[in-house]
């Protein structure tokens, strides 16, 4: 198995090829669809927005940490 695929992936394909299952399997469809939906609209807004909402979760998570450790120093 290639590095890049997670071992759950072939569980999949097995029940294709094996059970005869039905390819159009709902939460596979479901997840290509949000992902199709999430790249259409970083491809659309571009790689800054993101970056900038990343940077400001960040920032705030490490000023709520030293907040709290402000106020209590032995955390």
């Amino acid at each position: 198995m290639p590095p890049d695929r997670h071992p759950l992936d072939r569980v999949y394909e097995l029940r294709l090829f094996l059970g005869g299952a039905d390819p159009a399997d709902p939460v596979v469809d479901t997840a290509g669809k949000v992902q199709n939906a999430l790249a259409n609209w970083l491809t659309a807004i571009g790689p800054l927005p993101p970056l900038v909402v990343l940077v400001a979760l960040l920032a705030g998570g490490a000023l709520l940490v030293r907040h709290r450790r402000g106020r209590n120093p032995k955390a």
